[in-house]
């Protein structure tokens, strides 16, 4: 195969495979923050549900690395961040006032930044089957695997102190402020 027809091959970059190792500790990331959020402002079971499908999702592809696989992952990416828009304009059509807009906390955020920056690493391995089979390819790479590992170090910086903070503090009751 050939990038331009001519006669030079055409080299897996070493890329696509630091995109799918920090799309997958993105999806992991946005999965813990849900299930640690469960009783938070959208609901049980829009948390449970988008925790399972972040999950599920991240084991697939561990598994299955192919086309269809990584767009499903950007599609969930897109549908999290629409939830969540919905959510907090309009509101949802469960919980205790269905249909009221909602406060979204600071872990909804960040899960949902995590489900779109893995929709934005993931893309490009969605829309090329050259780039996909390069971040299959790519896991014996010395130093994309450093860059992939950091990445991931990172979001975990990111998740971690969100989650102990987040159970620390325990809920704050109707009415209580804050100074």
């Amino acid at each position: 195969m050939t990038a331009s027809g001519a006669g030079q091959p055409w080299v897996l970059p070493a890329w696509p495979w630091v995109a799918r190792a920090a799309g997958l500790g993105c999806l992991f990331g946005a999965e813990a923050l849900w299930l640690a959020d469960l009783e938070g402002a959208l609901g049980t079971a829009v948390a449970a549900g988008a925790a399972t499908l972040d999950g599920l999702l991240a084991v697939v592809l561990l598994v299955l690395p192919v086309r269809a696989t990584y767009a499903a992952a950007v599609v969930a990416g897109w549908t999290g961040a629409a939830v969540a828009t919905v959510a907090r304009a309009v509101g949802l059509p469960e919980g205790l006032e269905p249909w009221t807009p909602v406060t979204l906390t600071g872990r909804d955020l960040l899960a949902v930044g995590l489900g779109l920056a893995a929709a934005l690493l993931l893309s490009p391995l969605a829309v090329d089957g050259r780039w996909c089979e390069a971040a299959r390819s790519g896991r014996t790479r010395g130093g994309s695997a450093v860059v992939a590992i950091a990445v991931i170090a990172c979001v975990g910086a990111l998740v971690v102190p969100s989650l102990v903070s987040g159970a620390a503090a325990g809920p704050v009751p109707a009415g209580h402020q804050h100074s």
